[in-house]
């Protein structure tokens, strides 16, 4: 019977120790494991800010290209023709950033 337990984890080197009477069990992780640990948190993050930032830019670009419309009918005057390529130029930038990041998101 085990009359006591101790369990010991120091996260600065990733070592886990178990100690119990006279059983001691040491997991040591090597630096080659911890580096590509970090190098795949890293890239994980990297995408997930990539996916995460999709809805602004496909937003930005229908705004922006409706906007760029807008202008252009006024310095041109030609109410709304310009404001709905604009509009649609928008659109279709918006969904080519979508089929973008689809293809982006099968390569992972």
């Amino acid at each position: 019977m085990v009359d006591h337990l101790f369990f010991h984890v120091d996260f600065t080197r990733s070592i886990w120790y178990l100690l119990s009477d006279k059983l001691i069990f040491e997991l040591s992780w090597t630096d080659d494991k911890r580096k590509k640990m970090k190098k795949e948190t890293g890239k994980n993050l990297r995408e997930l800010g990539y996916f995460a930032s999709l809805g602004i830019s496909v937003a930005l670009s229908i705004f922006i290209g409706l906007g760029v419309g807008l202008w252009l009918d006024k310095k041109f005057e030609t109410n709304p023709i310009l404001m709905f390529v604009g509009l649609g130029l928008g659109i279709v930038a918006g969904f080519s950033n979508i089929i973008r990041a689809g293809k982006k998101g099968k390569d992972y």
